[in-house]
């Protein structure tokens, strides 16, 4: 956290003489949000190398995480905050002039889209108060409260997501709950995948792009392998160039169409949106079946830390892990 706390309070700092105390803290929660999300979904820590990464793809895919459960007003805080964060980065070359108005193209997206929110409304000091800025620090804690309460999908809720898909993609749909159940892969990393890709599988997974551009193998389960061959039977193949999941014209799907897909999905049945939260669970069960080295190595890690931020083991699972304590027999 070194770095983090270099290159935030640096930023926090320089505005500090033009804000309220209030202010600053709400910036420095506002950022906090952003840097989790980041090392989440980037898999790394908070450093020069992650910023490197840093796109208007990645701040698109912030914006889709701030919808839940956020309200407009709340969204365009985080925003507002992060677009002069990202400017003070690319002042200090942390971030490059592409990567910038990368960014800035998302943003006015969003403010495009939020069009009744002032820009700066409930954030500068001329626009708030003592009152205003407590209930943002309320909205930003119930916020976090609700991202961490996310707890592992049990086996009866994936029956029950399984029920769910309808249709002519019914299968499709079927095979991509588990692929991301049995590897555990990211958005992006499954929407590379293409049919030659799942063919030429061997004993070490499927190669696949992973963060950064370098491709590597993923293991992967029998019973994605199993639903994945049951719905290629249902294709008219194929060149192994194709992708392994298109959408319904045939075409590559994006992360942001994979997230619409399983969003529907998941709301029909009441469970929790976000792709993300098969990787957590399949990074959840896997700790639990071989431990956390297994956990990591699986994931993809390259630190145990960052395994650890993944494991939401629920209460029948600490219920079971106590039960099958080994000493039955002694008393």
């Amino acid at each position: 956290m070194a770095v983090y706390n270099e290159i935030v309070e640096k930023y926090l700092k320089q505005i500090k003489s033009r804000k309220q105390k209030s202010t600053i803290d709400t910036y420095r929660r506002r950022i906090c949000v952003f840097v989790d999300f980041l090392e989440n979904e980037l898999d790394s820590i908070f450093d020069r190398d992650l910023l490197s990464l840093i796109n208007g793809d990645v701040v698109q895919d912030f914006y889709i995480y701030l919808q839940k459960g956020r309200s407009p007003v709340t969204i365009n805080h985080h925003v507002v905050i992060i677009r002069r964060f990202c400017k003070h980065l690319l002042c200090r070359e942390l971030i490059t002039d592409g990567q910038l108005n990368s960014i800035l193209g998302i943003v006015e997206y969003v403010q495009a889209g939020n069009q009744h929110i002032d820009d700066d409304s409930g954030i500068d000091d001329a626009d708030t108060d003592d009152v205003t800025m407590d209930n943002i620090d309320i909205d930003i804690e119930e916020d976090d409260d609700e991202a961490n309460r996310f707890e592992a999908f049990t086996a009866e809720q994936i029956k029950m997501l399984l029920n769910s898909p309808k249709g002519y993609q019914r299968t499709r749909n079927r095979a991509i709950i588990a692929m991301l159940l049995g590897s555990g892969l990211r958005a992006f990393e499954l929407c590379s995948l293409t049919v030659g890709s799942f063919r030429n599988m061997n004993e070490k997974g499927i190669l696949c792009r992973r963060k950064g551009g370098a491709k590597k193998r993923q293991q992967v389960s029998a019973f994605a392998i199993k639903a994945i061959d049951e719905y290629l039977s249902t294709r008219n193949i194929m060149n192994p160039q194709e992708p392994l999941f298109p959408t319904k014209y045939g075409t590559k799907m994006t992360p942001n169409g994979l997230w619409g897909i399983l969003k529907t999905m998941l709301d029909a049945v009441g469970l929790p949106s976000g792709v993300h939260n098969f990787r957590r669970t399949f990074v959840t069960r896997t700790e639990q079946a071989g431990g956390p080295a297994v956990a990591r190595d699986a994931a993809g890690h390259r630190s145990i830390n960052v395994t650890n931020r993944y494991l939401k083991p629920n209460d029948s699972d600490i219920k079971q892990a106590v039960d099958s304590l080994p000493w039955d027999d002694c008393f």
